[in-house]
């Protein structure tokens, strides 16, 4: 797989392992290039529609990592291509609502 580096050129995608099991689709790997040696990053498989422009709007005000681009192969989910960040600190959007119906129904 060969998606978007950070500069906009592409690199070379290495699936390395499986952060956590509660999460399927997210992977950690390894994007490779001449002008990014080994930069630690997750991808996320997605087999339905995904806006890349909610999360790029996302990233942008610090909700979720910067998504540097993705790769397609016919047949194969698509791999999208963001920053790495620390399993002990994500939170999946059906998290926050789960927060939001258990404080409107608990106050």
């Amino acid at each position: 797989m060969h998606p978007q580096e950070p500069e906009g050129k592409e690199g070379t995608l290495t699936f390395v392992s499986r952060p956590n099991d509660a999460y399927q689709r997210l992977f950690l790997a390894t994007l490779s290039s001449p002008s990014i040696p080994d930069l630690q990053v997750l991808v996320k498989l997605v087999s339905r529609s995904y806006s890349q422009d909610v999360h790029k709007h996302m990233a942008d005000i610090g909700l979720a990592p910067k998504l540097y681009g993705y790769a397609e192969v016919k047949g194969a989910p698509t791999a999208y291509v963001m920053d790495y960040i620390n399993p002990s600190i994500w939170h999946t959007l059906s998290t926050f609502e789960t927060r939001r119906q258990t404080q409107q129904k608990y106050g």
